[in-house]
């Protein structure tokens, strides 16, 4: 247990996990202005949940469960949570600038294939 902390420590995961999720949030949030089946965009650091609605008021489970096989198939993992609606993000501690950024690009293509 303590070697784990020391490893987090030496490498600098807990910053790198902050400038990481902070750069996958507002990669989310930029989508979300683009496309309005993005209803919100949640999350602490690296564990965000996109929401996608039909509407403001209706969750949208077939587009969640939608956007999780198409991102899997550009392969890209999420998960789908709450009522199914959710597109639940969480990348390593240890993600990289780019890595997040090509997810970004295989998330808004899997949005455009969706639509």
């Amino acid at each position: 247990c303590i070697a784990v902390l020391e490893v987090m420590r030496e490498q600098g995961l807990v910053a790198n996990a902050a400038a990481r999720g902070a750069e996958l949030r507002a990669g989310l949030e930029a989508l979300a202005t683009e496309d309005s089946r993005i209803g919100d965009v949640r999350g602490p650091g690296l564990m965000i949940g996109v929401e996608m609605i039909k509407d403001p008021a209706a969750p949208d489970v077939a587009l969640g469960n939608a956007m999780s096989v198409a991102c899997a198939e550009r392969g890209l993992l999420v998960l789908t949570c709450g009522a199914g609606n959710v597109v639940r993000w969480i990348p390593p501690l240890d993600v990289t600038r780019a890595e997040i950024e090509e997810a970004l690009g295989i998330f808004q293509a899997s949005l455009l294939a969706t639509g």
